[in-house]
């Protein structure tokens, strides 16, 4: 009797303590009831987490004047991430565009940027709750083209003295060669 007595307070603290963690794990979810207005309750989830951006980049050449694709790499912990966004500050322009998710990635096409100067380029992801994450920031710099096109006054007559030159060198060693085998075979 003494043994089933025993096994008895065995099961029963084994019981107690694994209700006990239950109410633990229970207490320790980030869920709070709330009423939608027409006394039907719903359980909506409250995070602190906000999303991770774990890389994104540019796809094209933004330096040059050219349409160019932003691309980023973001989730969120507790799968409430409401939109993907890039912005882009530069002279006499700001662009807040939302990304839409292509199934890998969050990605979007933006037009060129033609006003000369710095860009600072950065995208920020958002959650339900309002949580907001910013990534790093990349500049980018359009910068007028300063190179000035030949002057065909001056550079055509050096080119063309220097081909004739050069032309009459080719010509001149040719001739010692060719002279230099014909008596080395006689």
């Amino acid at each position: 009797m003494v043994i089933h007595q025993r096994s008895a307070n065995i099961i029963v603290v084994v019981t107690l303590l694994i209700l006990v963690s239950n109410i633990a794990i229970l207490t320790n979810r980030v869920e709070s009831q709330t009423t939608d207005g027409f006394g039907e309750k719903e359980f909506n989830r409250i995070a602190d987490v906000s999303p991770s951006i774990y890389d994104w980049g540019i796809t094209g050449r933004a330096n040059e004047s050219a349409a160019f694709t932003v691309w980023a790499n973001v989730t969120d912990d507790d799968l409430d991430l409401a939109n993907v966004s890039v912005h882009v500050d530069g002279p006499n322009t700001t662009i807040h565009e939302l990304m839409p998710f292509n199934g890998t990635f969050y990605v979007t096409n933006l037009d060129a940027l033609h006003n000369f100067g710095l860009y600072d380029i950065y995208v920020t992801a958002t959650d339900l709750a309002n949580n907001t994450r910013e990534g790093r920031h990349i500049s980018v710099e359009i910068i007028p083209d300063t190179t000035e096109p030949p002057d065909p006054s001056i550079t055509m007559p050096i080119v063309v003295i220097s081909s004739v030159i050069t032309g009459f060198i080719v010509c001149v060693v040719a001739y010692l060669y060719a002279k230099r085998k014909l008596t080395n075979t006689a």
